[in-house]
Order: C-alpha cells, then structure tokens, then sequence
C-alpha cells in the first residue's frame, strides 16, 4: 500500500540521510514528468539543453555535477530516451526491431521482442522531464534515482524491508537499462533496480562499479526509516570485513552469537 505523498522540506533531510548512511558518491535525483512545456520555466534555476541529448547524460549532469535540467522531446536525441519518458510515442522503425536489431541482435524478430518487453510510460499525458538534485527542493518528485556500489544498494534494499517486508523483483530488459529503473519504478510505484547498460556506461560515464535504483516518492521515507534502524543495530555502509578463515562469532550481534550457541547444544546434548 502506499504512503501518502511527503511534504516539501522533508526532501532535503532524506538527501543528507542517504548520504550519511549509505555515503554515496553521487547526488540522489529528483525526477519529475510535467504535462506542459511551460511547467519547466516555472523551476528556478534549471536549465535546457542548447543541443539534443540523451537522457542518461542529463542524469549524469545532474548527479554528479548538481545541475537542474529540464527537456522536451524535441531536446532528446534519441527516440528510446523520448519513448520512455512518454514524451512521445516510439516510430514504426523503433516498434518493428530495426533500431536495435541494427546492433544488438542477431535478427529484427530479437529487437522486435524486445521493443515490446521495454517499459515506457504512456506517451500523451506529459510533454516535459525535470531532473535536480534531490538536496536543491526544487519540486516534488515522483520518484528519486541514485547509484551506488552492490555493497550499497543491498542496504538500501534491507532498508526498503525494514518495516512491512515484501521480496523484490528486479527485471533486466538488456540494453536500454534506463527504462528498467525509471519507466518500470513508475509504473509499478516499487523500487526498481537495474543494471546500467552499455549506453549508459558510454554515454553516461556510469561507473563499472555502479548500480542504479529508482525509488518512487511515497516510498523514500520508508527506505530513510529502515536505513536509520539497520544502523542502530549496526548494520551500516561500509560494511567491515570479518575474514574468510577467522572466528566469526566475535564479530556477530549477540543475538546471533546466543541462537549459534543454542544451536550447538541442541547439536551436542
């Protein structure tokens, strides 16, 4: 079920959170879809591109650099950038497998199933994307996108079960690793992790290291909470190193140590 939508002013108290907890290296985004282009003007400070772009540079500006940026269709160079987003619908030669067939598939019939397990949100509804630093309050997001290493975003996934635990599903559509996290966190309203893509590593400066979750709005309170009691008991980023031949019983909770002792006398009456 979710949680009713936060308040501005709480947005730049979970930023500091994150990174207090989990010591990203990068901004968390904020990410917002507007149905007018007008609606980007009414954003202090942010920015259009002066040439066409593709949605992973805009992301990579934004996290790393602390821009605000804003486009439209029109902006994007890419039809799979503008076609995920809903800002437009995708063409014939994108939707038939030509596009990625050209080089990421063996034969158009490989690309043409992939274009159709691709997420995107519906194109009709929205003409704009916003993107800032989640730290700047610039506007509400609908949802917030942030990298980081496994180490890292396995705790953010503890976090995210913290309270009111449910398993999550991650997917992988391959090459387009974008819409995995932002077009399917948007569609469902559940965490989405992915895999950056090739594109996203080319074009995007994605580190090798790097993983990308996009967490939806109403659900960021949620992952600060359970981030904030996994650290009370310990549990936090970076996580130490025990060693792999050592003793580890002086190095878990006590609560471990008394079940593995209780253990061993049910084992050795």
């Amino acid at each position: 079920m979710q949680e009713e939508r936060i308040d501005m002013g709480f947005w730049k108290d979970a930023d500091q959170k994150l990174q207090e907890l989990l010591r990203l290296r990068t901004n968390p985004v904020a990410f917002k879809l507007l149905p007018e282009e007008e609606d980007l003007k009414k954003i202090e400070k942010l920015r259009r591109p002066n040439h066409q772009v593709l949605f992973c540079q805009m992301v990579t500006a934004v996290r790393t650099y602390g821009m605000a940026l804003g486009a439209v269709d029109e902006d994007l160079m890419s039809p799979a950038c503008a076609g995920m987003l809903g800002l437009s619908p995708r063409p014939d030669y994108v939707m038939d497998g030509k596009f990625k067939a050209a080089f990421w598939f063996a034969e158009q019939k490989d690309g043409e199933k992939f274009e159709k397990s691709f997420p995107v949100i519906p194109p009709g509804k929205f003409r704009a994307v916003a993107l800032a630093p989640l730290k700047q309050e610039k506007f509400e997001p609908d949802l917030v996108l942030f990298y980081g290493t496994p180490a890292q975003m396995i705790l953010a996934i503890n976090g995210l079960q913290w309270k009111d635990y449910e398993p999550l599903q991650f997917y992988c559509v391959g090459e387009g690793a974008c819409s995995d996290a932002v077009a399917r966190c948007y569609l469902t309203q559940k965490p989405s992790l992915s895999i950056p893509s090739y594109g996203e590593r080319t074009y995007g400066h994605v580190g090798e290291d790097e993983l990308a979750m996009a967490v939806p709005a109403w659900a960021m309170g949620k992952l600060v909470a359970g981030l904030e009691g996994l650290a009370q008991r310990g549990i936090r980023y970076p996580i130490p190193y025990t060693g792999s031949l050592a003793d580890m019983t002086p190095g878990m909770p006590k609560v471990y140590q008394e079940m593995f002792k209780d253990r061993k006398k049910r084992r050795n009456p």
